[in-house]
């Protein structure tokens, strides 16, 4: 399974006196950075499953194998894509149950605390978060 959220960032200028949100395509200038600081950040332990080894959810743990985390490019913007492996096909209930794992995953800040991790750019200092911050986080959607 396969879910995108769309990503948003705030970029300092190098005179750290001009501050602007980016959105959508703006950010795909920055793509191969974002990349690498996440792949910097990535700890050992993740290797095989991922941010799995943040849940305490047993449920989630029956039937997920891995989640994985990228960024892709998708109509013009960048996206955070979520890879769930499953083990087995999950239910409803198991399907809604991750849904809200991955909500938390994503606002509390398992994602390598990547909002309050400076990315050097060309043109200063770069922030991201893998939600758009000024959407309902729920706007999690499986195709794109």
């Amino acid at each position: 399974m396969k879910f995108y959220s769309e990503l948003s960032g705030i970029l300092i200028y190098t005179d750290n006196i001009k501050v602007k949100d980016i959105f959508e395509g703006e950010l795909l200038k920055y793509k191969k950075e974002i990349l690498e600081k996440i792949e910097s950040l990535k700890l050992p332990l993740e290797e095989e499953k991922g941010l799995l080894i943040y849940t305490d959810n047993e449920l989630i743990k029956e039937f997920v194998k891995s989640i994985k985390l990228n960024i892709v490019e998708k109509n013009k913007k960048l996206y955070l894509e979520i890879v769930v492996v499953t083990i087995k096909q999950p239910t409803k209930y198991q399907y809604n149950e991750l849904l809200e794992e991955l909500r938390w995953i994503l606002m509390t800040e398992n994602n390598y605390n990547i909002e309050n991790t400076e990315i050097k750019v060309d043109d200063g200092r770069l922030y991201i978060c893998f939600y758009n911050m000024y959407e309902k986080l729920s706007l999690l959607k499986e195709e794109i």
